[in-house]
């Protein structure tokens, strides 16, 4: 994540950090098409992320959702619920 006008600061999200994730779309991003999904991390400085604007034909949640399944077999990371 990028952000800043004057002083660029950047902050990065490791995606075997993601714990759960969602999409929701406003009035105003349905009328244009659009939804927000918001990344829930384990991250202490980033425990959540929204990325907004995204097109509502994207499925980039399941991309997201790939992509965490991999990283954490790549790097030998297991869940374990206390349910």
């Amino acid at each position: 994540m990028n952000h800043g006008v004057f002083t660029r600061k950047s902050e990065y999200l490791e995606l075997y950090r993601i714990v759960d994730f969602n999409e929701h779309r406003t009035l105003m991003q349905q009328i244009c098409g659009l939804k927000t999904i918001t990344i829930y991390s384990g991250d202490r400085s980033t425990p959540k992320l929204d990325i907004i604007g995204v097109k509502n034909d994207l499925d980039l949640a399941s991309l997201v959702r790939e992509r965490v399944e991999l990283n954490r077999r790549r790097k030998g990371i297991y869940e374990i619920a206390n349910r």
